[in-house]
């Protein structure tokens, strides 16, 4: 199990985060269903004002909190683009998937629309990170960690400023936190591409405690 403290980016706050590395098929993990922050609106009854574009990417669709997400993001004002595929991953792939589904967004030019399913897919994909990270067997998925995935990333990426333009690596709970302070200070936001890797669990307890991985999936947007 590798641990690494973050700083949470709207609270200043450290969080440890780790993951186990298993090979437990995907549907037989534990799922944390999160209590969605509320939002004061004058609204009620029509949709809310468009106020930025948001994109879902993930080969699994199996896991609750994924939906929840969806919907957090449209009762919010989000123009929504949900690139869900159900069982497209096999094994425990979604920590691969979702670091190159960063990095492709990273490097588009149409980061809302473009297809990236055919990278995503690429069957070479996990052996190539596998060789990144040494790890034997490099034909078989294991479940990254998220210094493992951030790893990868940097290894990958062609930009001189690494992956500084990756906002975080947070469980499900501290993405909603954060996008929240960011709605509320949209000034300061505004037009930038936010791009997370994120764990579907929630942490529910003090943030220096270790958060054991769900699921990963990628999140981007940008608020107007």
């Amino acid at each position: 199990m590798s641990t690494k403290v973050k700083k949470d980016e709207e609270s200043g706050k450290s969080l440890k985060t780790s993951s186990d590395e298993s090979t437990m098929p995907l549907k037989k993990r534990r799922t944390t269903t999160t209590t969605l922050p509320t939002r004061d609106t004058h609204h009620i009854g029509r949709p809310p004002a468009v106020i930025g574009r948001a994109r879902i990417i993930d080969l699994y669709a199996g896991n609750r909190n994924v939906y929840v997400l969806e919907e957090w993001l449209k009762n919010h004002g989000f123009e929504l683009q949900t690139s869900i595929y159900p069982n497209m991953q096999e094994s425990v792939e979604c920590g691969y998937i979702a670091a190159c589904a960063a990095m492709s967004l990273h490097m588009s030019d149409n980061w809302f629309e473009e297809d990236f399913l055919p990278s995503l897919t690429d069957r070479g994909l996990v052996r190539r990170y596998n060789n990144i990270l040494g790890l034997p067997s490099p034909r078989r998925a294991r479940f990254l960690t998220d210094d493992q995935i951030q790893r990868i990333m940097h290894e990958i990426s062609s930009s001189a400023e690494g992956v500084a333009w990756l906002n975080a690596i947070p469980p499900f709970n501290l993405l909603l936190r954060a996008m929240e302070g960011h709605i509320e200070r949209v000034q300061r936001h505004r037009n930038r591409l936010h791009i997370y890797v994120v764990n579907t669990t929630s942490q529910t307890g003090p943030l220096t405690d270790a958060l054991v991985g769900d699921h990963w999936i990628t999140v981007a947007y940008e608020l107007y």
